[in-house]
């Protein structure tokens, strides 16, 4: 009985000696180099998933930063065709009372427009 207990004992002291040689990364090293390599994977696709919604963000606001310039430039032109028309109305009635100014941009018009066409 003696004798077991001692070899028991010695048994115990081996197996706590034979965990405390070497390093704990290299008791470990296998799990650490696992651990580390999902680590890294999963960094890298979390910056790629950032990376990839800043750049779909940065084209759908140009796209519609183009759109809203084209509907900009359309409404500029239904603005220049009515201050076109309320123009020739005023030069048409100013014509009618006499006026030398009215001439004038009148003929600046034409001129305007066979230049143009």
């Amino acid at each position: 009985m003696l004798f077991q207990k001692i070899e028991r004992r010695k048994w115990k002291i081996e197996k706590q000696e034979n965990s405390k040689s070497g390093s704990w990364y290299e008791r470990n090293k296998k799990w650490v180099i696992i651990v580390g390599r999902v680590v890294v994977t999963g960094v890298c696709i979390g910056i790629c998933i950032y990376v990839g919604r800043k750049i779909r963000c940065e084209f759908a606001w140009r796209d519609s930063l183009i759109s809203n310039q084209w509907d900009r430039i359309d409404g500029l032109e239904e603005r220049c065709e009515i201050k076109d028309k309320l123009f020739s109305e005023l030069m048409s009635d100013a014509l009618r009372h006499r006026s030398s100014l009215a001439a004038r941009h009148m003929a600046d018009k034409k001129l305007y427009l066979k230049n143009v066409a």
